[in-house]
């Protein structure tokens, strides 16, 4: 979505009257290959498009996109397998002149419904998404997490009805739409976890190209207006609280933590070196399959380290020179 996905032709941008026709008579055709078909509501105040976006699902048997492509009346395609977007060129009146259709298959009716919603009112979902960024959480189409790197985010809820309120946002304002960009800017900004420093050059909430119009427009009001200062609230760690994540939150990387330490304590360079076997990793293998098998595997291994701490290298180094001894290592 987005436009300028095609290499040749010319892509005008096309008016409302132009846009609505072609949205109309497409989604009519679309309805006959996919179970849900729909359009995101467009930016207010927009005074042409750069292309028409649909967002579709089925359960199963899929169209091929040949068969897209001909019941759109499209020329061209840049396919996309699996839930991806794939773009259609339909011929304009005129001498190479196109416009692009933009097909994005869902993996599942829920996706397809949190798919509407964020990319509903052109750079909505952008802007939220930045927004909770600017206080630590991940907002996208799939829902909202939890940073913790190096590891992966922790999903706390794909249920944008849950997490707007969570966030500051009312939730029955949205319902009733934005007829201007005033209302959906003053929407925006009315959650009180926005800091006003979010929108400044330095931050990286306020550095957005100028191509993306409507950020751009909504970080340049933003700049202007007089905010409060942001609610004190650690709206991260009260996430975790919220969603009743906390506990799994902290298992998972209490678990990373005793891993760190397991490896940093026992790990073939040690082993090698304790052993005195040089640079023969076969050896350095056995040696270490042999310790594992007398301590209870990884998981009584790492049990070993956290419980003796600093007191672990001595026992670990008895344990690997017996094992080198059992294997017969060696010897001659």
């Amino acid at each position: 979505m987005g436009g300028s996905a095609f290499l040749t032709g010319n892509f005008p941008r096309l008016s409302p009257a132009l846009y609505h026709s072609f949205k109309d008579r497409h989604t009519a055709v679309l309805k006959t290959l996919y179970t849900l078909v729909a359009t995101p509501i467009e930016a207010p105040e927009k005074v042409d498009h750069g292309d028409v976006d649909f967002i579709v699902w089925k359960e199963s048997d899929l169209p091929s996109h040949d068969t897209v492509k001909t019941a759109l009346g499209a020329t061209m395609v840049n396919p996309m397998d699996g839930p991806r977007t794939s773009n259609y060129a339909v011929a304009l009146p005129g001498d190479d002149n196109y416009y692009q259709v933009d097909v994005h298959v869902c993996a599942a009716e829920e996706e397809f419904h949190r798919t509407m919603f964020f990319h509903s009112y052109g750079d909505m979902g952008m802007i939220l998404g930045l927004i909770a960024r600017g206080v630590g959480l991940h907002l996208g189409v799939h829902g909202l997490r939890y940073p913790q790197p190096p590891h992966p985010a922790w999903h706390l809820s794909s249920k944008f009805d849950e997490i707007l309120p969570f966030l500051g946002w009312d939730i029955c304002r949205y319902e009733k739409g934005f007829t201007t960009r005033a209302e959906l800017y003053q929407w925006l900004s009315s959650s009180p976890y926005i800091r006003p420093e979010m929108f400044t050059s330095a931050n990286s909430v306020g550095k957005v190209k100028p191509d993306r119009k409507m950020y751009y427009d909504f970080v340049e009001w933003a700049q202007k207006q007089n905010m409060l200062p942001a609610s004190t609230t650690s709206l991260k760690e009260a996430a975790l609280d919220h969603y009743g994540k906390k506990e799994e939150v902290e298992a998972f990387l209490r678990g990373k933590t005793a891993q760190a330490r397991y490896k940093a304590a026992f790990n073939g360079k040690l082993v090698a070196e304790w052993a005195d076997v040089g640079q023969d990793w076969r050896s350095v293998k056995n040696i270490m399959d042999r310790v594992r098998s007398e301590c209870g595997g990884d998981e009584g291994l790492s049990r070993l380290v956290e419980e003796k701490g600093d007191e672990v290298t001595p026992i670990l180094i008895n344990l690997v020179r017996t094992a080198k001894v059992d294997c017969g290592i060696g010897q001659q």
